[in-house]
């Protein structure tokens, strides 16, 4: 909760326990509870980094999501409507292959002429420029998993995986009582986590790879509101 109003939900301050989960965690994931698109999301490690986002957060926010990071291996979304899967698709970032010659500048540069209209906002510490990878190593260009700050998406054909993921996020739908979410579910270290339920069922970016994501969208949507409607 934001400085203005922490007077409101009887606490003395947040700073001191959040030094502690930073200690604890040494790396974690700050954001606006009211944001979209993995917009005003910061990664922190160190108690500067935590500072400034906190500052940047409740200047424009009232209340504020921290999270310990996580090393994502795969994101996927999965759209629940009144108890039923509608849709799971996985968020695959953009990366860089080493060749094991190219620096990452140089397969940054050519990754770029074949990606002239790449909306990432490159997350590259300076160092990493000059190094190269060896042959078949992927360099991810985010950290982040949003749609709108470049991951594709992709929609899951492995039976098996969508059960796995379907009833989780069944499982986590229910326990907060929502009827209409999208909730990402991460894979790390060989287990799924339940990352957040997502009230705004947003499709955009999806709905903008092709006919055929669109028409899934638009399909998702007509039953959400036929059913509010029933």
């Amino acid at each position: 909760m934001s400085p203005v109003n922490i007077k409101y939900v009887g606490v003395s301050g947040n700073w001191s326990k959040l030094c502690e989960l930073l200690n604890r965690h040494k790396k974690l994931v700050c954001k606006s509870n009211e944001g979209t698109g993995g917009n005003g999301v910061y990664l922190v490690s160190n108690q500067f980094e935590l500072e400034n986002a906190e500052y940047k957060i409740y200047n424009r926010s009232r209340s504020m999501a921290v999270c310990p990071f996580y090393e994502i291996e795969n994101e996927f979304r999965v759209v629940v409507l009144d108890g039923k899967v509608k849709l799971v698709y996985r968020k695959n970032i953009p990366y860089l292959l080493g060749d094991g010659v190219s620096t990452l500048r140089q397969l940054l540069v050519a990754y770029l002429k074949e990606n002239i209209d790449c909306p990432v906002s490159f997350n590259i510490p300076d160092e990493d420029y000059s190094k190269i990878f060896n042959s078949g190593k992927k360099y991810y260009l985010h950290w982040k998993h949003n749609l709108g700050q470049g991951a594709n998406p992709e929609i899951v054909q492995d039976k098996e995986l969508v059960g796995r993921l379907s009833d989780l996020a069944l499982r986590a739908a229910k326990v907060v009582n929502i009827h209409f979410a999208s909730i990402d579910i991460i894979e790390t270290k060989n287990q799924y986590l339940v990352l957040e339920i997502n009230s705004g069922v947003m499709m955009e970016y999806f709905s903008q790879l092709n006919d055929s994501n669109y028409q899934i969208a638009k399909d998702i949507y007509k039953e959400a509101i036929e059913s509010m409607l029933s």
